[in-house]
């Protein structure tokens, strides 16, 4: 799991075409988010290629489900161990975890199997390798930092200040329909990871430092 990624190279300059609902009209990623969605996952999703459209939702998955990949985990991490499937929470979701299972279908990443698990409380994302918290409040931000969840679970929202409030990652639909994200490195080095140079090297915002272990606060 801990490998720098080898397919970011040459791929700035390409494209990908996404519908969002029912919407007709095609919306461009820019090179970072095209890099996430497809780069990352040539060979793990075989339906998406430079060609193909996807849904919000579809692109949000891709980027999930190879999420752990670009992650350098903390030695005592049992994702270290080929047998651990990789498990992935969506918090409060339900719509979203039936997409996810339906496109999942008994496919594994990168060599592993995929434990997908439906969350309804803060308290039982411990269990996970990465949470999608979706649209989280800045309320529900504090009481994961508070916590100490940040040392055992990698933690994405969509919601503004999710990032910049101490989560590792915020993954969002920005006003130009775009796809963007943002990473707390510090909140990485509450729990021992470190996001792979690559991968940081997409993001939008950079908060914190990996000297940190508090999610970027005083």
């Amino acid at each position: 799991m801990n490998q720098e990624p080898a397919t970011l190279a040459g791929i700035a300059s390409r494209r990908i075409a996404l519908s969002r609902g029912q919407a007709a009209s095609k919306r461009r990623l820019r090179s970072a988010a095209w890099a996430l969605a497809v780069g990352l996952l040539v060979g793990v999703v075989p339906v998406l290629s430079a060609q193909d459209r996807a849904s919000e939702s579809q692109v949000r998955a891709f980027i999930l489900l190879r999420l752990a990949g670009q992650i350098y985990w903390s030695p005592e991490s049992d994702l270290n161990n080929r047998n651990t499937p990789y498990r992935l929470c969506i918090y409060r979701n339900r719509e979203f975890m039936r997409q996810m299972r339906s496109f999942l279908g008994n496919q594994d990443v990168t060599g592993k199997p995929v434990e997908l698990i439906a969350a309804d409380n803060l308290e039982a994302l411990g269990q996970c390798h990465v949470a999608y918290l979706g649209d989280v409040s800045e309320r529900e931000i504090d009481r994961i930092v508070s916590a100490g969840l940040l040392e055992r679970t990698v933690f994405v929202g969509s919601s503004r200040n999710s990032a910049s409030a101490g989560l590792h990652i915020r993954l969002y639909l920005g006003p130009s329909d775009t796809f963007d994200i943002e990473i707390n490195r510090s909140a990485f080095a509450a729990g021992g990871n470190e996001p792979s140079a690559a991968f940081v090297k997409l993001a939008g915002k950079v908060y914190g430092s990996m000297d940190d272990v508090n999610g970027g606060r005083p």
